[in-house]
């Protein structure tokens, strides 16, 4: 004759192994679609977290004059609206 309280301790196993199995299948879906575990709502998976913040450094140039031409005797670059060279003093052609 078969044990209640075995197969009853069986089914439970069983069933929660499925559990488990369903749960996994889940993460990894979630994890595919939304980019993010949906336990601890953290970064995105596979990502390494920085040590450090990241600070961006952003070169700032001054603007280039609009009308400019480079002058043909030693390639200064000057406003279009001179008529000689700042740097040689040659006429800008």
């Amino acid at each position: 004759m078969v044990n209640p309280e075995k197969e009853w301790n069986g089914c439970l196993f069983v069933f929660l192994i499925f559990t488990m199995i369903g749960w996994i299948i889940y993460l990894i879906w979630y994890g595919a679609h939304e980019g993010f575990c949906p336990i601890c709502k953290s970064r995105n998976w596979g990502e390494p977290q920085p040590t450090q913040p990241q600070v961006i450094q952003q070169v700032i140039q001054p603007p280039r004059p609009q009308a400019t031409i480079y002058c043909s005797l030693c390639g200064y670059l000057n406003d279009k609206k001179n008529k000689y060279c700042g740097n040689c003093g040659s006429l800008i052609k």
